[in-house]
């Protein structure tokens, strides 16, 4: 088992949040804080868990030598080096516990909330850098972000490239998985968010491109993949090889098919048949 947690550069880092989340609070800054310190507390007690009680006792200790510790931290209390362990491990300091807690736990209720109306919420996994560049109002802006968070939701896990429309990422940049739930939700927001107009989408869409946040390739000039494991390069080559592979393996297959007839016609007409 581990022993501590390892240190990582923010762009390697990673945040990982439910996309309903972006429906939470009255405001941008608001709804970004509660999810900063909603995923440092998760982040936190997922490693906690898994490291053996040595490996804990080595981390308590070393974070009592920490000048930076939060105010009104207790390092006996196991919520308390939860949070801890996702600090260390996404290289955040943290101002005060009680705060921290608070918007995880206001956050956590309106999740839960959420996943008993509509289902569970699909889950966003954003690197810590671009997190604290919409957060800090440097460099991504909020609506880059939630386009962003958009797109990222639908491509999950995924190995290949799945088609995304745009009136996928308009509502799912508000935090909404459907539009069934947009249609549900939409005149309950305090904060008078509204989904983006094409030419909105668009423009965001092309700027986050343009950094290289995501490949995308349009085919036929209506049906756009995304891909984040992908260049654009990769990522034309492996649409072309999936649009190409049905029609290639039916003419292939009408190819020895007709070989094969014309083989049974020549030994019949031969007399060897």
């Amino acid at each position: 088992m581990p022993t501590n947690v390892p240190q990582k550069k923010s762009s390697e880092a990673y945040f990982q949040f439910p996309l309903c989340a972006l429906a939470y609070g009255g405001n941008p800054k608001e709804r970004l804080n509660a999810i900063h310190d909603y995923v440092v507390f998760e982040t936190g007690e997922t490693l906690w868990k898994s490291y053996d009680t040595f490996g804990q006792k080595l981390l308590v200790s070393s974070w009592k030598n920490d000048t930076r510790l939060p105010a009104d931290i207790n390092l006996e209390r196991p919520l308390h080096q939860a949070l801890m362990a996702g600090a260390t491990a996404l290289q955040v300091v943290m101002p005060r516990v009680d705060q921290i807690m608070q918007h995880h736990d206001d956050l956590m209720r309106f999740v839960n909330k959420y996943g008993d109306l509509y289902g569970a919420s699909p889950l966003v996994r954003v690197r810590h850098d671009l997190f604290s560049e919409a957060r800090d109002g440097k460099g991504v802006t909020y609506r880059e972000f939630t386009v962003l968070a958009a797109i990222y939701s639908v491509i999950g896990d995924k190995k290949s490239a799945p088609l995304i429309c745009q009136d996928t990422i308009r509502h799912r940049a508000l935090g909404y998985k459907s539009p069934a739930v947009q249609e549900a939700e939409l005149g309950r927001r305090t904060d008078g968010a509204q989904p983006l107009t094409e030419w909105q989408l668009r423009r965001t869409i092309y700027r986050l491109h343009e950094r290289k946040l995501f490949a995308r390739f349009t085919y036929a000039r209506r049906l756009t993949y995304y891909s984040h494991r992908m260049t654009d390069i990769k990522l034309r080559a492996a649409i072309v090889a999936r649009k190409s592979y049905r029609p290639l393996f039916q003419w292939n297959r009408k190819r020895a098919d007709q070989e094969a007839t014309d083989k049974i016609r020549n030994a019949r007409a031969s007399g060897t048949a």
